[in-house]
């Protein structure tokens, strides 16, 4: 086996959710491989990066009320569209 796929296998795959949301959402971006840099600014630009492309999609196709994500890993794109932009009917999964 090689190195990724120990480390991957070794990562952990429940931890608690609290009230901070910019916490949570590193720890679910941790939750899909994104922890090679630890300090909060690498965080934050992933975070404006979605919000910035979400924004351009919601001006393009207004209105949206569900989302389906393919590939939704930990599912923290879809924990901010539910957090940020109060969308609720939200599901993820794989083909």
């Amino acid at each position: 086996m090689n190195k990724w796929q120990n480390i991957w296998q070794n990562k952990r795959k429940d931890f608690e959710m609290s009230n901070d949301f910019f916490e949570n959402y590193k720890k679910l971006k941790k939750a899909n491989g994104f922890d090679v840099l630890v300090e909060d600014g690498y965080y934050e630009g992933l975070y404006n990066d979605f919000i910035q492309t979400f924004d351009v999609i919601n001006e393009h196709c207004a209105n949206i009320s569900s989302v389906y994500e393919v590939g939704c890993g930990s599912g923290v794109n879809l924990y901010i569209l539910q957090k940020v932009f109060n969308l609720n009917r939200l599901k993820g999964g794989g083909l």
